[in-house]
């Protein structure tokens, strides 16, 4: 649902009260925070860009 010029290597994960940035390039790393301010507010962001989103029509 975004534009291809943001598409990234990153990738974030949002389970509990825990926040996973992934990066899948090369070495691959993965950065874990377990606090649930931090959860809550990726949380909000990922909502908030959700509902702007605009689904790409089918060429």
């Amino acid at each position: 649902y975004l534009p291809r010029e943001f598409v990234t290597p990153i990738r974030t994960i949002i389970c509990n009260n825990k926040t996973y940035i992934i990066d899948f390039s090369e070495p691959k790393t993965t950065i874990i925070i377990e606090k649930e301010t931090i959860a809550s507010s990726y949380r909000e962001h990922f909502n908030m860009l959700w509902k702007l989103a605009k689904k790409e029509k089918a060429e």
